[in-house]
């Protein structure tokens, strides 16, 4: 149960390493993959955090792609490998927008480790204000937990390059070990600015609010607060970015206390036709109080995208 326990802590760290509330950001899709485990929207970066953020995500494209990495334990300690794939695609009109994804990853030890499939719309009205609805599912295989949640978001373009954006989610469970269906909500929160032309750059801030699992028997589980800063620069097709995102943990399961990720992009990413990135992220979990938790994960990503 421990080791489910722990799964579940980490659930919301995903959705926090994307830095798309208020606007997309320059970067291709790839994943932003936190835990092989970690039931609870691992994703794409294909739909964005906030759905209304896609009405300002032309170019249109679809995507494949392909991860490994590794799940380092240091108190065990253990590694263990995984990979994965991934697809799907984000169409944006001048009013209405689409786009849905799935990811699927697999240890090496034949499980599936997490399984997300997402989808979203969002409608633009004048240029200035956009709103968006989504809907996506996780399932984890070893937890044996599936997730429901529906999206809700708005987003408001301030002059050329500002932007706001806010958003609720609404969660429905059913975990693994407990009976019943939990629920909860995350409120989410962000600002960013965002050039166009030929040389672009993007800097945004995002902040995450995630009510816990109310497990009963005074048990809670997979809440907690995340802030992430992004920054990306492209000139002419090159992207290159970084995005640090740090979290501190609720809830009274025994997960870790502190985590934080950073991500880095690479990218040749012209505004039409072919691009190729690569993502590499960096995973930490560590219980400071009890010393119990000391993990560490690494992904690599590689995403061939055609926009139009």
């Amino acid at each position: 149960m421990a080791r489910i326990v722990v799964f579940l802590l980490v659930v919301f760290i995903a959705g926090t390493a994307q830095a798309q509330i208020a606007v997309t950001d320059l970067a291709p899709p790839g994943p932003v993959f936190i835990h092989p485990f970690a039931t609870g929207f691992n994703s794409v970066n294909i739909t964005p955090q906030n759905p209304a953020a896609m009405a300002w995500g032309a170019p249109s494209y679809v995507g494949v792609g392909t991860l490994q990495g590794e799940q380092v334990n240091n108190t065990a300690p253990s590694t263990t490998a995984f990979d994965g794939k991934y697809y799907g695609g984000r169409f944006v009109g001048e009013t209405f927008g689409f786009a849905a994804e799935k990811l699927r990853i697999d240890m090496e030890t034949g499980e599936v480790g997490d399984e997300t499939t997402g989808v979203q719309i969002s409608v633009n009205l004048g240029g200035v204000l956009a709103l968006g609805a989504g809907m996506e599912q996780s399932k984890g295989d070893g937890a044996q937990t599936t997730i429901d949640r529906q999206q809700f978001g708005v987003s408001l373009k301030i002059g050329e390059v500002f932007y706001l954006g806010g958003g609720v989610y609404l969660d429905e469970a059913e975990i693994g070990g407990f009976p019943g269906t939990y629920e909860r909500s995350v409120t989410l929160i962000g600002a960013a600015l965002r050039t166009e032309g030929d040389w672009k750059w993007f800097i945004a801030y995002d902040y995450m609010d995630i009510e816990n699992f109310d497990l009963g028997g005074g048990n809670e589980a997979s809440g907690g607060k995340g802030k992430t800063v992004t920054v990306q620069f492209q000139p002419g097709p090159l992207v290159v970015g970084i995005a640090i995102t740090q979290i501190e943990p609720t809830g009274n399961t025994g997960g870790p206390d502190e985590m934080e990720s950073k991500v880095i992009d690479l990218g040749y990413a012209p505004m039409e036709g072919l691009t190729v990135s690569v993502r590499l992220v960096r995973v930490e979990l560590d219980d400071t109080a009890t010393l119990t938790i000391d993990e560490e994960v690494e992904t690599n990503s590689l995403t061939v995208t055609w926009r139009f």
